[in-house]
């Protein structure tokens, strides 16, 4: 099965699926074509909403970004064949609100840079500070471009993992913030270390180099 011009094995989604702790059995199927389509992985077990939110984050670490499910359903069981195999055929498609958000402007200048990256890889109009990347019709080799803009575009390292980790435009453009903070705030740190140190140390450190 192919989404978006790339194979999809559902069996490894699944698989990956009940490694996570809590994860009892696991399903996987597509729905919609062309742009439309979104990969949905469905879970039984006792799993708390932030539970299932947590999902996606933890399977892009095990998966490739293209294979992360869009959408991760929690069902009380799943529907079964009469040889007691998953019937995809009855797995629900997810409802049309859980791959889009109401459109909210992005409001800071790093929110406008990301959102800006994002609409023009995936020949959107426009991209809201709650928008996802991969639920408005990425996949993993748009995102890799979109790494390397953002990563011109901000100054600071951003990983095709943070698209999950962080993927919203909102949260992306945070986790960028705090990651150049953190940045500035090493540099301060080296600078001060080195305002502390006597001349005769500084001559032994040139030496030494």
């Amino acid at each position: 099965m192919k989404l978006r011009g790339l194979r999809v094995e559902l069996g490894e989604v699944e698989h990956a699926l009940r490694t996570v702790p809590g994860v009892r059995r696991a399903a996987a199927a597509v729905h919609g074509t062309g742009a439309a389509a979104v990969l949905v992985g469905y879970v039984v077990g006792d799993l708390s909403d932030a539970d299932v939110e947590s999902l996606r984050p933890a399977l892009a670490g095990k998966l490739p970004g293209y294979l992360v499910p869009n959408v991760v359903l929690r069902l009380p069981e799943l529907p079964l064949t009469r040889t007691g195999k998953v019937d995809r055929k009855r797995l629900p498609a997810p409802e049309a609100g859980a791959a889009r958000t109401a459109y909210v402007p992005p409001g800071t200048d790093d929110e406008r840079v990301v959102a800006g990256v994002f609409a023009e890889l995936l020949g959107l109009e426009r991209a809201g500070r709650d928008d996802e990347f991969f639920l408005r019709g990425g996949n993993s080799l748009q995102a890799i471009r979109a790494v390397g803009r953002l990563n011109d575009a901000l100054g600071v390292p951003l990983t095709v993992r943070d698209f999950y980790t962080a993927p919203t435009v909102a949260a992306l453009a945070d986790l960028a913030g705090r990651r150049r903070a953190a940045e500035q705030a090493a540099q301060w740190q080296l600078l001060d270390e080195i305002e502390q140190l006597s001349d005769d140390e500084v001559e032994r450190l040139l030496a030494a180099d």
